[in-house]
């Protein structure tokens, strides 16, 4: 009896001592560090991540425990901090987490999560430091009663892994670059496809290694990346993700030199949104570099003017897709090379043209115009006879500016007709002259200069000179209408009233003297250095 009465002594001793006060639970017994642990509801919802492999620093792994005891299933790193996923008690109202940076440290309670709301809990905490290693417990409580405590189950927090981007190499792989994590020992990367799941398709054993060229991918299929950094067993989350869609390349299949520019052909990819094409004067594309975008698929030539005379360019191609706003590019085409044929600039007029040789003004000596610069002008010449009659030799004007194959034609006319004809007549005949000419010379760029003023005293004579702004405005619309250019130099040679100024008139009113001329090769060259 004496032995019984020992026994029950003893047994009331050992449990009036376990039983203790932790976060608001009564310990019905203690696990092998201690300590219990739980979460509060509002904290239960978790952004998403990518789940990491679990270090149970108990014997055994935390999977393997009875139901009947608390247990951390899975400890993941993700976007919004670290999370805790853990198994229900039978019994169990609420789940207190605690966190510790050391196995046997000091644990910190980090919430509560009532049962039924959630079986995960996600640390939000902003101490997080990269590279640390995490200790959390779960403690299951049944009101203010503990039921059971979790081992310790640790886990090195890494940085949300950041993907820089995505793009296709010349060989038409994707090559995938990320942002370094100093903690790392290396790299996984994830791919999927538009409508598949994510699989891992490369490993990157290095920590210093920031990019992995996928070489399995095919054109128009849009793949879409993320990248996570590993060290031993932890894994970061994935910060972001990057797309990358790589369209049928292209090819060039012609280059033909013209005066100043290169007609390019290339063959056609039909589900293309458009092409680019880069031209430079060296093969590295560094050097005088110009890039052109053609929109549609089925245009599958151009002509790039302003090049200058004989140089030669280096030029590639490709094509490009746009998908919810954003483009993307295939490989460049083989790089072919040209040269620019001599860049030739005509001008072509009447009377007043004829001046830019005339021994006295020479004008043409005072253009600052690269190239070979060409005078096609003829006396009394106007809109109907320009075409027909024979003024050089047994050649038009027309077909003299046709024969130079020209880069660029600035004609002026209408100045012998416009006191005759109606605007609307002369506009019409004109029309017809750039017309021809643009179909003979299809890659020449095309300037139509406005008629220029006459004195006030002309004006008032011969009434016919009053129509040249009537004529001027018809001439704008026109060249909107051919494709080709308008230029008003006319403007900089009126007085405050609308007529020729006197100190550009050459006497009668009508024509330039010396001065007028060089007004009007620095107009042109400082016009035409703008066009190129």
């Amino acid at each position: 009896m004496k032995n019984y009465k020992k026994v029950f002594f003893l047994t009331l001793l050992c449990v009036l001592f376990t039983f203790s006060p932790i976060s608001g639970c009564l310990n019905a017994a203690r696990s092998s560090a201690g300590l219990f642990l739980s979460v509060s509801a509002a904290e239960a919802a978790d952004a998403s991540g990518t789940s990491a492999n679990v270090s149970d620093t108990s014997a055994g792994t935390a999977a393997d425990l009875p139901n009947s005891t608390a247990v951390i299933t899975a400890l993941e790193n993700t976007t919004a901090g670290m999370r805790i996923t853990y198994a229900e008690v039978s019994g169990a109202d609420s789940y207190v987490i605690y966190r510790s940076t050391s196995k046997n440290g000091k644990y910190t309670k980090v919430g509560t999560v009532t049962s039924g709301s959630a079986d995960t809990f996600t640390d939000k905490s902003s101490s997080f430091k990269n590279g640390r290693t995490y200790y959390y417990k779960v403690t299951a409580c049944s009101g203010s009663t503990s039921i059971s405590s979790s081992a310790a189950v640790s886990l090195k927090y890494l940085s949300p892994q950041t993907v820089s981007s995505v793009k296709s190499t010349s060989a038409g792989y994707a090559k995938v670059s990320w942002k370094k994590n100093s903690k790392a020992s290396g790299y996984y990367i994830y791919r999927k496809t538009e409508d598949g799941s994510f699989q891992l398709v490369g490993t990157v054993k290095k920590a210093s290694t920031l990019s992995w060229t996928d070489k399995t991918v095919s054109c128009d299929v849009t793949y879409t990346y993320y990248v996570q950094a590993y060290s031993g067993s932890s894994v970061s989350a994935a910060k972001n993700t990057a797309s990358i869609l790589i369209p049928q390349k292209t090819s060039l299949t012609s280059l033909t030199p013209v005066s100043g520019g290169i007609r390019i052909k290339w063959s056609q990819v039909s589900n293309a949104a458009g092409y680019q094409i880069q031209l430079a004067q060296n093969k590295a594309f560094t050097s005088g570099k110009k890039t052109v975008n053609v929109k549609g698929a089925s245009t599958v030539s151009t002509t790039v003017n302003g090049l200058g005379s004989s140089k030669k360019y280096f030029v590639r191609i490709r094509s490009y897709k746009t998908i919810g706003g954003k483009t993307f590019y295939s490989t460049w085409s083989s790089v072919k090379t040209t040269t620019t044929k001599r860049k030739v600039t005509v001008f072509a007029g009447d009377s007043i043209m004829t001046g830019l040789y005339a021994s006295s003004y020479n004008g043409i000596s005072k253009m600052g115009i690269s190239g070979s610069l060409q005078v096609v002008a003829y006396t009394g010449i106007n809109t109907q006879t320009f075409s027909t009659k024979a003024a050089f030799g047994s050649q038009s004007c027309l077909s003299k500016i046709i024969s130079y194959n020209p880069t660029r034609v600035y004609i002026m006319l209408g100045m012998n007709e416009v006191e005759y004809v109606t605007p609307a007549t002369l506009v019409a005949n004109y029309k017809k002259i750039i017309q021809k000419i643009q179909k003979s010379c299809p890659n020449a760029d095309i300037v139509v200069l406005s008629v220029s003023p006459v004195s006030q005293s002309v004006a008032a004579r011969r009434k016919g000179f009053q129509q040249i702004d009537s004529v001027n405005s018809k001439l704008k619309t026109m060249a909107g209408q051919l494709g080709c250019r308008y230029y008003n130099f006319a403007a900089q040679f009126k007085n405050s009233s609308g007529y020729l100024k006197s100190e550009y008139s050459g006497g009668d009113g009508i024509h330039w003297n010396a001065k007028g001329y060089q007004k009007f090769a620095e107009l042109i060259t400082a016009y035409d250095a703008k066009l190129d």
